[in-house]
């Protein structure tokens, strides 16, 4: 039952933005996004979801490097 009215909470609080908004903008969406995060994850699996986010970005830097470096290797030969 808390689910169900948090999601009708969630869908008055999406059309009352929409009308004060005016269009759905990147703006909207990112204050849609963190109020959804934080009804339905909680604080702590918010950092959780970050960190991640941060650790998934580093390790994708690193692969293109480590791609662009072998590609350079290739070409060399």
């Amino acid at each position: 039952m808390k689910l169900k009215s948090s999601i009708i909470s969630l869908t008055i609080l999406l059309f009352i933005g929409a009308l004060v908004m005016g269009t759905f903008s990147i703006w909207h969406w990112l204050i849609v996004a963190i109020i959804v995060l934080v009804l339905f994850g909680g604080g702590g699996k918010l950092s959780r979801i970050m960190g991640d986010f941060g650790k998934g970005l580093k390790e994708f830097k690193k692969n293109v490097k480590d791609d662009d470096d072998k590609n350079k290797k290739i070409k060399k030969d």
